[in-house]
């Protein structure tokens, strides 16, 4: 008898240790055992990774032991609700669906604070006239003293550039961002603010009126006119001089080096085609009849043209045969992200996005009221839009619903600078420039 009750403890002992090994190896591999399905099932990952850092995660209203970055071992698959939040800002949050042997990441998660960090940078009776192509410096106008000047994010500093300026209409920043060409008083100027030039009276050398101009994407000295006879012109800024270029019946250009890229009328077409000086080369394709054709973002390595009269825009390589990669309807401003790869699409009531590489457009957002302007965040994740008069943030991330955010009330800006990081804003406001800390 004791020998019997020895061996069936024998085989008891190894048959416990068989089953207690596989737990434990399904436990190991990440399996737990879900009651209502009667079976093992593989468990989830979460990672969040924050910006600012060291925040709190919450997973079902409870704190876990991490702060941010970290990573939620062991999900059963189901709904959870998933917040993030740090003392003084606003709360991320989402609910989310976790499936089996699944591992979710949230990488781009990015906090604003509740009340952020004004600070006054110069005060005047100042209006914002615009912001240079690189995105580093904004230009405004004095109003009391009746000057030009620019703020450059990059050197926190604010330099004169013209003086006595009684009025300004018009600006135009040259591709490298060293040059400005400006209107007063009907006159054309151009700017030279960091050479050691003289401002060049343009009236002094143009004998016609003027009807648009475009700076060359490659060569900053050369300035193309067109004017009211829709003829075209080179002028050269630094050795003052002027060429016919030939090319008449002209609405809209986009010089770039030794190829000029433009829009012309025909007899009973339009068309966009290129020039080349010496050269028979030159491929054309017809476009629909409008005159009111112009080129946005004239200095990204992809053509917008805008068809201003149906708010059509035509998204084009100049390197394809064919040219035109999408047709873009009822929109009425463009943006590129720092990458030139997806497009920020907006009109009064809509923001959508258009991605180059996948092909794919997206609404982001629609509004029963006007949308005052768009423009993206430095971290290429999130845009803000203004609205009402208040600038918020809208994260591109659309999984399991979007997080927004308030910035700034009572905001009359719409040319807001952001430096590199993008947790700083800059702006104009009637009390002067200010300078905003919102991360």
């Amino acid at each position: 008898m004791h020998i019997i009750f020895r061996r069936f403890l024998a085989y008891f002992t190894i048959i416990v240790f068989i089953i207690a090994s596989c737990f434990f190896v399904f436990i190991s591999f990440g399996y737990r055992y879900n009651f209502i399905k009667n079976k093992f099932e593989k468990t989830s990952v979460l990672y969040i990774k924050s910006y600012p850092r060291d925040a709190n995660v919450l997973l079902n209203d409870k704190k876990y032991k991490k702060t941010t970055p970290t990573q939620i071992n062991y999900l059963k698959p189901d709904v959870y609700k998933i917040q993030v939040e740090k003392e003084k800002y606003q709360k991320w949050e989402k609910q989310i669906r976790v499936r089996v042997d699944e591992t979710v990441f949230f990488e781009n998660t990015s906090l604003f604070f509740t009340e952020a960090r004004l600070a006054m940078i110069e005060q005047g009776d100042f209006q914002e006239i615009s912001i240079s192509p690189n995105k580093e410096m904004i230009l405004f106008y004095d109003k009391s003293n009746k000057n030009l000047n620019i703020f450059d994010i990059k050197s926190n500093n604010i330099a004169n550039i013209e003086k006595n300026i009684s009025e300004l209409n018009y600006t135009l920043w040259s591709s490298d961002n060293q040059k400005i060409l400006f209107e007063s008083k009907n006159k054309y100027f151009v700017s030279f603010p960091y050479l050691s030039k003289n401002t060049l009276d343009l009236s002094k050398h143009l004998n016609f009126k003027i009807k648009s101009f475009s700076w060359d994407k490659f060569n900053s000295d050369i300035l193309y006119i067109i004017d009211f006879s829709d003829n075209l012109y080179k002028f050269d800024v630094v050795n003052l001089k002027l060429e016919n270029t030939g090319l008449k019946n002209i609405l809209a250009v986009k010089p770039e080096g030794d190829k000029i890229f433009y829009v012309q009328k025909q007899k009973d077409q339009t068309i966009f085609t290129f020039y080349r000086k010496n050269s028979k080369d030159s491929d054309f394709i017809v476009v629909p009849y409008s005159n009111n054709y112009k080129f946005l973002e004239p200095y990204r390595d992809y053509f917008c043209l805008l068809d201003g009269n149906s708010n059509k825009m035509y998204l084009m390589d100049p390197n394809q045969k064919d040219y035109i990669l999408k047709t873009i309807y009822n929109i009425d401003g463009v943006s590129w992200d720092l990458y030139n790869r997806i497009l920020l699409l907006k009109n009064d009531f809509e923001i959508r996005i258009y991605d180059i590489k996948t092909q794919e457009e997206k609404t982001i957002l629609r509004s029963s009221q006007k949308i005052d302007g768009a423009f993206w965040h430095r971290n290429n994740n999130h845009i803000f839009y203004k609205l009402n008069n208040e600038l918020r943030v809208l994260e591109l991330d659309d999984r399991w619903g979007r997080n927004e955010f308030l910035i700034k009330k009572d905001i009359i800006s719409n040319n807001i600078l952001t430096n590199r990081r993008g947790n700083i804003i800059y702006y104009i406001t009637k009390e002067g420039l200010v300078k905003n800390t919102i991360q």
